[in-house]
């Protein structure tokens, strides 16, 4: 027999913290310090263009105080140009145009969020058009 919980966390551990922590803090000059008590995206602009829309718009959505965004590459696509535009102007957004994303080991292909947790290891999820309501409802969002 199993049970349910609806209070089940939908993060979980992510094996390349490590590479993320270097990507970040080499890229950005950020030290990962920065991100405790904050909901991180991370969102590779080449990616599923469905997948990184329907995260632009739920982004667009949040009134959070206590959201970082982070941009790889570029995209050509309109929408995405224009929901990032919104994005940009509601939460603090760093910009890697040159994609360096691809020399750390993150295993980031997809939009990404995550929370730092209190023993520094990142939790989190990679994020597609389907899966994107697993943050509705989080209390870093909020």
């Amino acid at each position: 027999m199993f049970t349910l919980s609806c209070n089940r966390d939908t993060l979980t551990v992510n094996q390349y913290t490590d590479g993320i922590k270097k990507y970040l803090t080499t890229t950005f000059q950020i030290s990962p310090e920065r991100f405790k008590s904050n909901g991180v995206f991370i969102l590779p602009l080449s990616s599923c263009t469905p997948c990184l829309q329907s995260t632009l718009k739920f982004i667009g959505t949040l009134q959070s105080k206590t959201v970082i965004v982070f941009t790889i590459g570029t995209s050509d696509a309109s929408e995405t140009n224009q929901l990032l535009e919104i994005v940009k102007k509601k939460f603090q957004t760093y910009q890697d145009t040159n994609g360096d994303l691809k020399y750390f080991r993150t295993n980031i292909g997809t939009p990404y969020y995550f929370e730092m947790r209190k023993n520094g290891e990142f939790y989190g999820v990679d994020l597609n058009d389907q899966n994107i309501g697993l943050l509705k409802g989080r209390k870093i969002l909020k």
